[in-house]
């Protein structure tokens, strides 16, 4: 087996089992999208607003660069704020102080685009989380 998969299959696996938010906050959703990025709707009503379009994400000359299209169903705008995770091989968190939240307005039945990369070259994988503002 490929040292490397297997080291990708151990974060995701040890990801899955981190709990988000607050003792007795909300539950966590978590779409398996891709080897390098994750999405966690931390608030599962998001299911019925949002579609998630496409994910992509790649190692550009040494780092980790995601990218995230999602749609909103609504009809009417949605305030949200969303954080991304960075993970090394071993499912370590990788620069600790990029976690604040950022706020977003999703425009009612569009699409809107989350696009970033890793400043630490430790990063081999993400997860974006959706909360509502």
């Amino acid at each position: 087996m490929n040292v490397g998969f297997f080291r990708l299959f151990v974060c995701f696996f040890m990801i899955s089992l981190i709990p988000a938010g607050c003792g007795g906050g909300p539950s966590v959703i978590r779409t398996p999208a891709n080897q390098f990025v994750n999405i966690e709707l931390a608030d599962s009503s998001l299911q019925n607003d949002l579609i998630i379009s496409a994910v992509n994400g790649r190692i550009n000359n040494g780092m980790l660069e995601m990218n995230v299209s999602v749609f909103n169903k609504n009809k009417a705008d949605l305030p949200l704020k969303y954080r991304i995770k960075w993970y090394d091989d071993f499912g370590n968190q990788v620069s600790e102080g990029m976690f604040n939240w950022t706020p977003i307005i999703a425009k009612s039945s569009q699409t809107f685009t989350i696009q970033k990369r890793a400043i630490d070259k430790k990063a081999v994988s993400s997860v974006v989380v959706f909360l509502r503002q």
